[in-house]
């Protein structure tokens, strides 16, 4: 009896170790009202605080100046620059663009010592887009018929170097703006762009420039430049 009793317990023992090693995510609920993970699944780095400004925008705070943003309610998340590498423990929006995020760093020469830490956007933590538009090839704002004109400019920062620069051509008919034309040109790896046009027809024209947002980045647009076609 004593036998039996004590193989039953050496198989029961391997057992429970294995169910006590298993990972947390074995055990997260996916069933409605439960809980699932959420994109990133799950990053590098702790987070300490997260704050929503409405049931689509948030955003998450941590460890390595971690900021991660989300435009879907948290169905997935883009990571955010955030300027320092200190451990942000506080986050509070008042609506999507304004928000402040708390932390604190730590100096151990020549003493121990804890310095705060505060951030502040007003453009929902994405960088700031900046975009010029030049047009060439014009002699006192006019262009003769048959000749062509550069547009060319510089965007920044350079990490939207790949991306693309909407221009936009309309031209004046009875009072009213219209259509011409738009094209999308390249951003080239030093933050340039340039688009050559040849107007077919005379008259007076404008061209502004546009980036759309992306997950980083705001959007950006130029002022309407004009010309005249002779």
């Amino acid at each position: 009896m004593k036998r039996a009793l004590l193989l039953c317990l050496l198989c029961l023992v391997p057992a429970l170790a294995l169910c006590s090693v298993a990972p947390a995510w074995a055990f997260i609920s996916t069933g409605d009202g439960g809980w699932v993970w959420q994109n990133p699944l799950p990053q590098g780095n702790d987070l300490y605080s997260v704050a929503f400004s409405d049931a689509s925008h948030g955003w998450a705070v941590g460890d390595g100046g971690t900021i991660l943003a989300t435009t879907n309610g948290g169905a997935t998340w883009t990571k955010q620059s955030s300027g320092t590498t200190n451990e942000l423990n506080g986050v509070a929006f008042s609506d999507a663009s304004h928000g402040w995020v708390v932390g604190s760093f730590e100096t151990y020469y020549p003493s121990p010592h804890d310095y705060g830490t505060i951030l502040a956007t007003s453009t929902g933590g994405l960088v700031t887009a900046k975009l010029t538009l030049k047009l060439n090839g014009l002699t006192s704002g006019v262009l003769n018929l048959g000749k062509s004109l550069t547009a060319k400019g510089t965007v920044t920062p350079t990490s939207l170097a790949g991306g693309k620069v909407a221009l936009t051509v309309q031209r004046l008919q009875s009072g009213t703006w219209r259509a011409v034309t738009s094209v999308a040109q390249a951003i080239g790896a030093s933050g340039t762009y340039g688009w050559t046009y040849k107007p077919s027809k005379k008259g007076t024209y404008r061209i502004k420039a546009t980036i759309a947002k992306t997950a980083a980045h705001t959007a950006a647009t130029t002022t309407w430049l004009t010309l005249k076609v002779k």
